[in-house]
């Protein structure tokens, strides 16, 4: 109820506003009502089988040269900044046609200040704390991004950010401004969340190695018949599963915080205007009352026939849902399925006896980096 929100109670912006407000300002998570729907129609197109299609183009020579060059000599090393700098070159090319090598880290670091702000316990603009250097993080950002502008309503591009630039809607089109709060907050999504699923599930592949051998011989089929394209990942299926049930276990983001713009009754309880709610997707992906042996790694609970995910529609909610459903989804899992068989095609790998990584939020990533030793094969 609180997420499908069909009476337009339950603010998205002023339920994020007090952790991201001017962080991300100007993300889709950040709006509400009209607005909202006005500039989604704007990114959705990017979201699409043609572009998508296209991008998994862009992305399959990343993964190529980057996977074996950096990941071979992870033995032991902490795996997910590997991981974090994969999908950030990807959504840099994909999203921005950024391909200048030396943009990559002062990029990296800005988005990972800009996300750590999200939990500075100080919040005071202050270059010494940590919330005071996500808005150095996102000033960096913005000066980026402001040079491309007027270049790319010049000279359209095929990616996310040229796109935006010239977007339009019954003559109207996005802003510089806002055009840069969309790029700040697509470059944050596009590659932290994924980089923190794809991290959860070498950990638990690590764990459960019986699957990881049967995702190793489900990709090593798909590519005995040659490359990933667009078309053939529905042959990844069991892959499909198991990030599904990573998506479950381990949601990237895990709660999805509103504020009653009226009074409403919810299970029996009434809020009045101005409460605060939260989803907390964590708490609700592990519900005995809607999954089988909940805190166990079970890809086979997504499988036809099983699909527990169905069971009630507000049981899994890994991308929210509703109005704010998230618009990458399909993107993700497209990258998922891509990194994550290239992957499993070229090492082998496990976590030391008795280990078990902490996470961290506001987004979920190992505090330790995830050390895996690896063995190529």
């Amino acid at each position: 109820e609180i997420l499908a929100d069909k009476e337009g109670i339950y603010s998205s912006r002023k339920g994020w506003d007090f952790a991201i407000g001017e962080l991300f300002k100007g993300g889709l998570l950040l709006r509400d009502g009209q607005e909202h729907r006005f500039h989604r129609q704007m990114l959705q197109q990017s979201f699409l089988k043609e572009p998508m299609a296209g991008y998994l183009s862009l992305m399959q020579p990343i993964a190529n040269e980057y996977i074996p060059k950096y990941f071979g000599g992870a033995n032991g090393a902490p795996l997910f900044p590997r991981i974090k700098e994969l999908t950030l070159k990807m959504a840099a090319a994909v999203f921005f046609g950024i391909k200048a090598e030396q943009n990559l880290p002062s990029l990296n670091r800005a988005i990972s200040n800009i996300v750590h702000a999200v939990t500075g316990l100080l919040r005071l603009q202050l270059p010494f704390t940590t919330y005071g250097q996500g808005f150095v993080a996102r000033a960096e950002l913005i000066r980026y991004f402001q040079t491309l502008i007027a270049e790319r309503r010049k000279n359209v591009t095929p990616d996310l950010f040229g796109q935006l630039c010239i977007a339009e809607i019954d003559g109207e089109r996005l802003s510089d401004a806002e055009v840069m709060n969309h790029a700040i907050f697509i470059l944050m999504a596009a590659h932290d969340t994924t980089a923190s699923s794809i991290t959860s599930l070498m950990y638990e592949l690590s764990q459960h190695t019986h699957w990881q051998d049967q995702l190793r011989q489900e990709s090593r089929q798909l590519y005995a018949a040659g490359e990933l394209d667009y078309g053939r990942l529905k042959e990844l299926e069991k892959l499909g599963w198991a990030f599904k049930e990573i998506l479950r276990l381990h949601p990237p983001l895990v709660v999805f915080p509103r504020k009653l713009e009226a009074a409403a009754e919810l299970a029996g309880y009434h809020f009045p205007k101005g409460s605060r709610v939260a989803v907390v997707a964590h708490l609700l992906h592990r519900s005995a009352d809607y999954w089988s042996k909940p805190n166990v790694f079970d890809p086979q609970r997504f499988s036809p026939g099983r699909e527990e995910h169905k069971q009630h529609p507000g049981a899994y909610v890994p991308f929210g849902s509703g109005k704010h459903l998230c618009l990458g989804l399909n993107f993700a899992e497209m990258q998922v399925k891509l990194i994550m068989s290239k992957i499993l095609t070229q090492y082998r790998w496990q976590s030391a006896p008795g280990y078990a990584p902490r996470f961290s939020v506001p987004i979920q990533e190992p505090v330790d980096g995830l050390p895996l030793q690896l063995t190529a094969l």
